[in-house]
């Protein structure tokens, strides 16, 4: 019997809260999902992403 099954919801979180927004290069989104039970990783998920965060001319010159 599986302890816990991983429901995919950490890059959905990444996603959602907008952590990569800030980067102006391509990144990869990491998700890592744990176990509570068993204190250890049950699941993880990576996506390469080619996203550019869009930036204001003003905000860069001050």
């Amino acid at each position: 019997m599986v302890e816990l099954v991983p429901e995919g919801k950490a890059l959905q979180q990444i996603r959602e809260r907008g952590y990569a927004e800030k980067y102006h290069t391509p990144i990869h989104l990491i998700g890592v999902e744990f176990s509570r039970k068993s204190r250890s990783v049950v699941g993880f998920e990576v996506e390469p992403t080619d996203h550019f965060a869009q930036v204001d001319v003003g905000e860069i010159q001050g």
